[in-house]
């Protein structure tokens, strides 16, 4: 199971921002999907990075990526915006954008979906059809997720928040499992039996 996680836009992207400048979501970005890697590999699923670094990565690149890994899933990690990027403005919520409905990217977004809107307790947008290159161009199926809206003052407060990214990475983590049909390992079930007695316990119980 090979699963590609693509970190949206990079440094280079201008205006992915919010308003203030307090928030930058190619940071964000980066820092849910090495979390959603972590996650992943954890389960057993063979998890890779489009994006290593901060720097942008071409739409044809990512989709070259994914298309010669094999990939049996991939998705692209982000956070929305509305209006022209200098004010606050009210739009909220969740949402997954997949090429069309009907098939398993479309699957892969609902199995998403129904871990993330009750982790995060979010404004439900739902999934829709978008024709963005990544989805468009990717042999595998793939979901596009905007987590909320850096353009709304109280998402923002969310969205930079260490706690609320590790609830996107376990959603998106948890909801791939789920519909690839992979037992969810909890980190702390994660420990082997031989890194706790180097820890100190001598004797086991399971």
């Amino acid at each position: 199971m090979i699963v590609i996680i693509d970190a949206g836009h990079g440094i280079e992207t201008a205006g992915k921002r919010a308003p203030d400048g307090s928030y930058l979501e190619y940071e964000f970005n980066r820092d849910v999907a090495g979390r959603i890697q972590r996650h992943l590999a954890r389960c057993g699923i063979d998890a890779r990075l489009t994006c290593p670094d901060e720097h942008d990565l071409s739409l044809s690149e990512r989709c070259r990526i994914s298309n010669a890994a094999g990939a049996d899933y991939f998705v692209s990690i982000h956070t929305d915006a509305f209006g022209d990027g200098k004010s606050w403005t009210e739009p909220s919520g969740w949402s997954a954008h997949v090429i069309a409905k009907g098939g398993n990217a479309q699957r892969l977004a609902e199995a998403i979906r129904a871990e993330a809107i009750p982790m995060l307790g979010c404004r439900d947008r739902g999934v829709r059809v978008s024709n963005y290159q990544v989805l468009r161009d990717t042999k595998a199926p793939a979901v596009l997720i905007e987590h909320g809206f850096h353009t709304n003052r109280e998402e923002v407060a969310l969205l930079k928040s260490g706690a609320y990214r590790e609830k996107c990475a376990l959603s998106d983590a948890k909801g791939i499992c789920k519909r690839a049909g992979i037992e969810w390992i909890d980190e702390q079930k994660s420990i082997s039996v031989g890194e706790l007695k180097k820890m100190g316990f001598a004797k086991i119980i399971l």
